[in-house]
């Protein structure tokens, strides 16, 4: 990792001392697959759309939250949950997670980074399409993020999502996750389905997340627990469950409850269609007035 620690007059090198590694391989970066999973190559719908519409109501702040309960192991599931509860406004504030991050400046972001010390590192590598790239380099907020390694190009991402990705840190805290599966960041050349339109991987705003692992050990995965139905909302009175499973209500709390602190622009489940089967597709994009979550 040492060609990530080079220091120039127009950028500061800032990292945690721990790579991020593979578990069973403490001190070796962690291998990417040849590409990513064939399911999120193919996602990315705009449920914004072309215009980012605006829809009506303002998001409460993270600190009127409610936060998420985690049952415990082998409890009965209650009818009514945090999921159900009303969705806030979907027009964000403008001093929301998602907003701040989107509109930084390269030049502000990479101060951020460094300000709050958090385990990034810049990528020299030509990253087309990608403001300023970087690369994690360590857990943030504890959590560890387990994403494709140095070598692959999907490892890589724009500075601005590093800064969500502190806020989601703080979320799955809140909830109790130590870990956290990523398929992918940047895809260069990502469009979205049937369209010329750029996904926001191509940019490096995007994160494909796979599964969970909570601090008790038990396994979260989103293709086997999220028990959704295409179409139906994700959270909210109409959510459902195809089984009352308990694995299946920590995962919609937690998803519902990262949707409520406006730290996305757009949260993709597998509730949305059969290509987000397997992931939560999470991505912040300039000059959005509103956030959606399907």
């Amino acid at each position: 990792m040492s060609h990530y620690w080079s220091l120039s007059a127009a950028w500061l090198v800032f990292a945690c001392g721990t790579a991020f590694a593979d578990p069973e391989s403490p001190e070796s970066p962690i291998s990417a697959p040849p590409s990513p999973n064939p399911s999120s190559a193919a996602l990315d719908g705009d449920p914004l759309g072309p215009d980012g519409e605006t829809l009506e109501r303002a998001p409460v702040l993270p600190s009127e939250t409610p936060s998420g309960r985690l049952p415990t192991e082998g409890a009965i599931p209650e009818s009514h949950h945090p999921f159900h509860e009303p969705l806030p406004s979907n027009v964000l504030r403008p001093g929301s997670v998602a907003v701040y991050s989107a509109q930084l400046p390269a030049w502000k972001c990479r101060q951020e980074l460094i300000k709050r010390k958090l385990p990034f590192a810049r990528d020299p590598r030509p990253t087309p399409g990608v403001a300023t790239a970087v690369r994690l380099q360590g857990p943030i907020r504890g959590v560890q993020f387990l994403a494709p390694g140095n070598k692959s190009p999907y490892g890589a991402l724009d500075c601005r999502l590093a800064l969500a990705l502190d806020a989601l840190a703080e979320v799955l805290v809140d909830h109790g996750v130590k870990l956290a599966r990523v398929d992918n960041f940047w895809r260069p050349g990502a469009r979205l389905p049937g369209s010329k339109k750029k996904s926001q991987h191509n940019y490096g705003l995007a994160i494909d997340l796979m599964g969970l692992q909570l601090n008790d050990g038990r396994e979260l995965d989103v293709e086997d627990h999220f028990l959704g139905v295409i179409g139906a909302p994700a959270c909210g009175g109409g959510a459902v469950m195809t089984a009352p499973d308990e694995r299946a209500i920590v995962l919609r709390n937690l998803i519902c409850d990262l949707a409520r602190r406006g730290i996305f622009h757009v949260l993709l489940t597998p509730n949305f269609n059969e290509a987000h089967k397997n992931h939560f597709h999470l991505d912040i994009k300039r000059d959005s007035p509103a956030w959606i979550i399907r």
